[in-house]
């Protein structure tokens, strides 16, 4: 498999979205998931005050700013949270805000190996 079949859409995405200017894409990338680290401990705050509003408050932002950067799986993810919340399902929202967790952190793996591989191949 070459370097560019190796890389995510979601990369590709940004990228684009940046006229072809790796860094500025990463560095908007990396400024996301910095966000998402940050709304994750917000998450997890709302959930155990067991405030669904907040948590789906939260979960839409995330669902307007993952679709905004193309990334779907986390589009998704933040979707059934705000859903799960604003039904008042609180004990799936754990399970839920856990793997959008799992989710954020092979996001940040994934995007440093991304940046990685570009950068030497230039």
């Amino acid at each position: 498999m070459n370097s560019s079949s190796a890389r995510l859409a979601e990369f590709d995405y940004l990228i684009c979205q940046h006229g072809g200017d790796v860094d500025a894409a990463f560095n908007e990338l990396e400024a996301f998931i910095q966000e998402l680290q940050d709304d994750m401990v917000a998450l997890d705050r709302q959930t155990k005050r067991r405030d669904a509003m907040a948590v789906a408050s939260i979960a839409y932002r995330l669902k307007s700013s993952a679709k905004l950067r193309g990334i779907d799986l986390l589009h998704q993810s933040a979707i059934q949270i705000e859903q799960s919340a604003r039904r008042n399902r609180m004990g799936q929202l754990n399970a839920e805000i856990d793997l959008m967790r799992y989710q954020v952190e092979l996001l940040a793996q994934s995007a440093y190996l991304q940046k990685e591989a570009l950068s030497s191949g230039r």
